[in-house]
């Protein structure tokens, strides 16, 4: 098992700088510890590209902000993430047979998990351009063939467009609000 890469996909770069009293703002930027300075110029990234200084431009992931703060070496820099977190990660002791199936386990089902999520967001996607498209026909055709006068005939696909139009924009509105909300679940593990 990588635990680098479990640490990684189980805490944030926000929750990490947060816990160590370190809060980025709302544009994701903090006082660098690392150096002393006036002005925040530390981003913190929290979709999975770590931080980055822009004043003594270190950077990387939770981990070698860990490194360099506490000034440990890897494998200590990994351990007092996984104490300080209370992951439960076995770092440095033999793992039993069943605690090794339990993990491969625990990482097949989160993968199992964020697969259903991508899935399913690609179908709310599909479902919101298709929505999308079908708003677009009917509002073209209801302003390309409305009556120019009261006694030209009502064209069918004018007709359509009227009946349908706000049928369709309810269903689209509806459908933007699915896509959000299920962006908004997605699981903490997901990085694409």
């Amino acid at each position: 098992m990588n635990y680098a890469e479990e640490i990684k996909s189980r805490v944030t770069p926000k929750q990490l700088f947060s816990h160590y009293g370190f809060p980025p703002d709302r544009s994701g930027f903090v006082k660098c510890p690392l150096h002393g300075e006036r002005t925040a110029s530390l981003k913190v990234y929290d979709d999975g590209r770590g931080w980055c200084c822009h004043g003594c431009h270190k950077g990387g992931d939770v981990i070698n902000f860990v490194r360099e703060y506490f000034g440990l070496d890897f494998r200590y820099a990994c351990t007092k993430i996984n104490e300080d977190f209370r992951l439960g990660l076995p770092i440095g002791q033999k793992m039993s047979l069943r605690q090794m199936r339990n993990i491969q386990s625990e990482e097949k089902r989160r993968k199992l998990a964020h697969e259903a999520w991508k899935n399913e967001h690609e179908r709310l996607r599909l479902d919101h351009e298709s929505l999308f498209a079908e708003w677009i026909r009917l509002d073209t055709n209801k302003r390309e063939y409305a009556p120019h006068s009261p006694a030209d005939g009502f064209h069918p696909l004018f007709v359509e467009s009227l009946q349908k139009i706000d049928g369709v924009e309810y269903a689209l509105r509806i459908s933007e609000m699915r896509l959000e909300e299920h962006g908004n679940k997605r699981p903490n593990y997901c990085h694409d």
